[in-house]
């Protein structure tokens, strides 16, 4: 397994796009902000959006998207989802302290092989390349993986 940013590899980011269709259950296809920052992950926010790859099948067989954003470090200035991480990293023009992450997606036939992991930590490792030490995460699963939690 290699893991590459979509910055360093925008032809694996374009094949799991085709890869990854369909992977999100049909309610999360209509958030009620998700096209004003999904939409920015790529190309703006690319040296932050990590893929899997597996050389030996030569695909991606998982991809995590995150976006950074402003966050004081307080409970209290924790974004409360996705949408509201997502619509903060585009609209404030505050210089980013911290990375949220949006999704870790593995392939359905890659799953219970800690890919998961793997996504998160390539996740982290891209947002201290840039100078940001902290990863939060919207969402029940950050906690069990350390994560600040919103």
């Amino acid at each position: 397994m290699q893991v590459f940013t979509a910055e360093e590899r925008p032809d694996l980011w374009a094949q799991a796009n085709d890869g990854f269709a369909g992977s999100w259950p049909e309610y999360n296809m209509h958030g009620n902000h998700t096209a004003a920052y999904f939409g920015e992950l790529v190309p703006r926010f690319a040296r932050f959006q990590v893929l899997v790859y597996d050389r030996s099948a030569d695909r991606v067989t998982g991809r995590g998207r995150s976006i950074p954003l402003r966050w004081d470090g307080t409970l209290a200035d924790l974004p409360p989802g996705i949408d509201a991480a997502g619509l903060r990293a585009v609209t404030e023009r505050a210089e980013p302290t911290a990375v949220s992450a949006l999704a870790a997606e593995v392939e359905g036939d890659q799953q219970r092989r800690g890919l998961s992991r793997v996504i998160i930590e390539a996740m982290a490792a891209a947002a201290r390349r840039e100078g940001l030490a902290q990863l939060i995460a919207p969402g029940t699963w950050a906690g069990r993986l350390g994560l600040s939690s919103a």
